[in-house]
């Protein structure tokens, strides 16, 4: 397959890791539709030779945002946005080892955590280093147990599907803050294209 770093570059990839079945196809699909859902509403006359390396993700995501929120269900565009996010992490590491890449595994997506978090008096998070982050649903997913006191944090088994028990771990003073980020950050879990986009 040709290596371009382009949008349309980028597009071909994911058709391409589908067709060789290098990867899970509803995956595959998920982060080929959110590329194209995001790029074209970034660049609508141009997005095809755009420049992925020099792409800020993050104005992307939010012009998208700006632009076709209304479009979508709250969560969904969340979902859409994570899954952008994911595909151009993927495709940059395929870029710069063809031979080496493997597909994305959740947990290799996620960015490496820091391993002390204090939410600021305006909402905000500062990590370890003292920079301040608002990507927290995606930062505090990478974090192990073990970064907490288990003191504080309670299991709650819940019933997923049958034959699937889930564990939640989860503080004793859980907060509606705390499950609107929960709810956004599993929704960006998810793998297939059936959430109705």
């Amino acid at each position: 397959m040709e290596q371009r770093a382009t949008g349309k570059g980028m597009l071909d990839h994911w058709d391409w890791a589908l067709q060789k079945g290098v990867m899970n196809g509803n995956t595959a699909r998920s982060l080929r539709r959110a590329t194209e859902l995001v790029l074209q509403a970034t660049d609508p006359d141009d997005w095809e030779s755009l420049d992925v390396r020099k792409l800020d993700v993050e104005e992307a995501n939010t012009r998208f945002q700006n632009l076709k929120g209304r479009d979508f269900k709250p969560n969904s565009l969340a979902v859409i946005q994570g899954r952008f996010k994911r595909a151009v992490a993927s495709y940059l590491d395929y870029l710069d080892d063809p031979g080496g890449w493997k597909p994305s595994r959740r947990a290799q997506n996620r960015p490496t955590a820091p391993k002390v978090a204090k939410e600021t008096s305006d909402g905000r998070y500062i990590d370890a280093d003292g920079v301040f982050r608002e990507d927290v649903p995606d930062w505090l997913a990478g974090r192990s147990l073990s970064d907490y006191p288990m003191s504080k944090l309670m299991d709650y088994p819940f019933p997923l599907r049958e034959g699937v028990i889930a564990h939640l771990h989860l503080p004793r003073d859980l907060n509606a803050k705390d499950v609107r980020r929960l709810h956004v950050f599993i929704q960006s879990l998810v793998l297939d294209e059936s959430e109705g986009e």
